[in-house]
């Protein structure tokens, strides 16, 4: 009977001295960070790439299925993101393989015709890449001629807003906060309390 008693004492104690501690942790061990099925890391880029290659068609779309079915929509761009990552792969070792192969070319001819493929190769490349940075470059034009009219908005309603803004701040509806907590402050009515 004591054996087991014993037995039980120091199965209990071990369990309490491996189980974390409860609340909150004082100790400088922090839980493993969890990572992202399959490699997320190494296609953030290409996510990016895939998405600068979308139509604007296409863009609508996958924001839609952004905002209905998120998983779906990192499903899509995670295979867009795999797709581009291999075809890159591809082209970079078909490069390699050129290079090599003209090194070791014992013709002119050779020479010639293995670097009309490289040249094609780099053409496209570049050609996509441009073309991405100008839809890109698009897409800024339209976002600065809305920032344009929103600034013209405002330049033509200047005295009313600073109106507004004067009789906020006279009439004690808004504080200022300490930096940093401004606009958070300035969202926020200050509560007054009711006049007796």
């Amino acid at each position: 009977m004591k054996k087991i008693i014993l037995l039980l004492a120091v199965t209990v104690t071990g369990s309490l001295l491996a189980a974390p501690p409860a609340g909150p942790q004082t100790s400088s061990y922090k839980e493993p960070r969890k990572q992202r099925p399959g490699g997320a890391r190494r296609l953030q880029p290409h996510l990016w790439r895939a998405f600068a290659e979308l139509s604007d068609q296409e863009r609508k779309e996958i924001f839609q299925l952004q905002r209905n079915d998120p998983e779906k929509f990192r499903e899509v761009m995670q295979k867009k993101a795999e797709e581009i990552m291999k075809a890159e792969q591809l082209e970079r070792k078909k490069l390699m393989t050129f290079a090599k192969l003209y090194q070791n070319a014992k013709t002119d001819k050779e020479k010639a015709v293995i670097e009309k493929q490289t040249s094609e190769i780099l053409k496209k490349r570049f050609s996509k890449r441009l073309t991405a940075n100008r839809r890109h470059l698009e897409g800024m034009k339209r976002r600065a001629a809305m920032l344009e009219k929103e600034l013209d908005k405002k330049a033509a309603n200047a005295d009313k807003i600073v109106a507004l803004q004067t009789q906020a701040i006279l009439s004690g509806k808004f504080t200022f906060a300490p930096r940093g907590q401004q606009k958070k402050a300035e969202m926020q009515p200050k509560k007054t309390l009711p006049e007796k």
